[in-house]
């Protein structure tokens, strides 16, 4: 094994998939998450907004204006598992049936 996979360290990802315009108390899921993410003192998290996608809820995709309200985003971040399990049932609190919710054990280099 080489030095650097000797070094590696498991994480979880969480991955939670919305719309951009999902709204929890009347604030968006992803800036909710993202304030989470912050205050739980997680080292980063990234948000991907999506040109199309499906789910229960129906297919999204941008219209011919670009102005789609139902365009799906990624919001993805790892950390320490401690961490993640610890703030997962606000996430799920905050996501409820608007979107889903994943954890994947990776190892970060």
């Amino acid at each position: 094994m080489s030095t650097s996979l000797a070094s590696t360290r498991k994480k979880l990802k969480l991955t939670v998939t919305v719309r951009v315009m999902d709204s929890y108390h009347g604030k968006r899921v992803s800036d909710l998450l993202f304030d989470l993410f912050k205050q739980s003192g997680f080292e980063g998290a990234t948000m991907l907004l999506a040109d199309r996608g499906f789910d229960r809820r129906g297919f999204a995709t941008s219209n011919v204006l670009g102005l789609s309200v139902k365009l799906p985003v990624l919001i993805e971040t790892i950390e320490a598992g401690e961490k993640v399990l610890e703030i997962l049932p606000r996430v799920k609190e905050i996501v409820g049936s608007n979107g889903s919710i994943t954890l994947q054990e990776v190892e970060v280099l």
